[in-house]
């Protein structure tokens, strides 16, 4: 009637097992088991990968090809690099110590560096990962690359080694293969800029022909060197980075002669009279390469100009405002001297030392004459440096007497004018 313990035990066992939540809770301890004999199964994510197997270089052109075998349990790879001592690179808590990674999740068994160290030994190493961490390095094997100079690596890999080589047919050659004309070299500028910094205008038609941007950039034009590069950015609408130099520089009883240097295709002006509400008036858009003749204007009075450098992408920022006078209307007499005259001098630092003069308004005049010379300051030994249109009353001057860096004491003597004559020489000043 009553069985052994033992039989008893195994009775209760059977019922146990014969519950489904325990049958499902046995299923899954085995399918663990099975999985962690099992290296390749995927349920076994608690390993790292193994190391990458053989893994070979080939410099092709200016880069550097590495492959490698395929990794067991490896979702991705790093790729790390030195170019100095080669035999301490080694991961700490998952980052890179005593080298660089050039890139951290390679999905493909290759990468290209296209920027190694060119005429020395570099130095590769290659790691798998996946959520569990990455393999070890073998500091002590690395990948050893000499990279020859580009010139002696066969046919440039790369838009920047052909830009380097200054080679038109090489840049083409890369172009028609599909290269990446708004990619960037290994200083990480584009390789538009490095075009136009070699100062190759061929190499940089064919970049801006093949779709490299530079009708957003302000920047571009920063590297140009030359009229015609600057002409084919423009054209090409690269915005001007700077605003012109805007200067009155002649007037009649109607119009003012506004000379404006600067790097645009045209430049916008506006005009803001003196005598009325303040406002600024939009000016007509002005070609470069020629003066601005403002006509129809008040005579006897005083205007003042702004203008901006632009192209078909854009306009850079409005100069500073720049005034000039009209010439009064009928005879007028000559203006008197200027009176109060300063001198100043500015300090520059690297530089040899700016001087400059300034002095109070004269009635009637519209404009002024400075003139330069020795400490003597005598009319004779004192030569004309600039003109400067009222009503402005202050000059400075970038260029005064000085030799290997030493400024030397300079005079300064001021005529104020207007379309009678000019009057005679102010007081020297002297500046040391």
């Amino acid at each position: 009637m009553f069985g052994s313990a033992d039989d008893r035990a195994g009775d209760v066992r059977a019922r146990a097992l014969g519950s489904p939540a325990t049958l499902l809770m046995v299923i899954l301890v085995l399918l663990a088991l099975t999985a962690c004999r099992d290296p390749d199964s995927p349920a076994s994510s608690g390993n790292v990968p193994a190391s990458p197997g053989n893994v070979l270089y080939a410099q092709e052109g200016s880069t550097v090809r590495l492959s490698w075998d395929a990794a067991s349990r490896a979702d991705y790879y790093q790729v790390l690099h030195d170019d100095f001592f080669g035999d301490n690179c080694r991961l700490e808590a998952g980052r890179a110590a005593f080298c660089d990674v050039l890139d951290a999740r390679v999905t493909e068994t290759t990468f290209v560096d296209a920027c190694p160290s060119v005429g020395q030994e570099n130095y590769y190493w290659v790691v798998a990962c996946n959520g569990r961490g990455c393999s070890e390095i073998d500091s002590d094997n690395p990948v050893v690359a000499f990279v020859a100079e580009a010139g002696n690596a066969g046919p440039p890999s790369t838009l920047a080694a052909a830009i380097a080589l200054d080679s038109v047919s090489e840049v083409q050659r890369l172009v028609d293969a599909g290269a990446d004309v708004n990619g960037t070299d290994c200083s990480g500028d584009p390789v538009l800029f490095a075009a136009i910094r070699g100062g190759n205008t061929e190499i940089v038609r064919v970049l801006l022909d093949a779709g490299a941007h530079v009708r957003s950039s302000r920047e571009a034009l920063l590297y140009a060197h030359s009229e015609e590069m600057q002409r084919i950015l423009l054209d090409a609408g690269a915005i001007p980075p700077f605003p012109p130099l805007v200067q009155v520089v002649d007037r009649s009883e109607g119009s003012l002669t506004i000379m404006v240097e600067g790097v645009a295709t045209y430049y916008s002006f506006r005009r803001r009279s003196e005598t009325r509400s303040g406002e600024w008036v939009d000016l007509p858009p002005h070609n470069a390469g020629l003066n601005f003749h403002d006509t129809g204007l008040a005579p006897g009075a005083t205007f003042y100009y702004t203008a901006q450098s632009c192209s078909s992408g854009g306009c850079s920022d409005a100069s500073d405002a720049t005034g000039g006078v009209t010439e009064a209307a009928g005879q007028v007499d000559p203006p008197s001297s200027p009176a109060s005259v300063r001198g100043h001098k500015f300090d520059v630092a690297l530089d040899t030392d700016d001087a400059g003069v300034s002095w109070k308004p004269v009635e009637g005049a519209t404009y002024y004459e400075i003139y330069q010379g020795s400490p003597s300051g005598t009319e004779a030994r004192a030569s004309f440096d600039a003109e400067v249109s009222a009503p402005q009353t202050s000059y400075r001057d970038y260029s005064p007497n000085s030799s290997f860096g030493a400024f030397y004491a300079t005079s300064y003597s001021v005529k104020a004018c207007n379309k009678a004559a000019c009057s005679p020489l102010s007081e020297v000043v002297v500046v040391r």
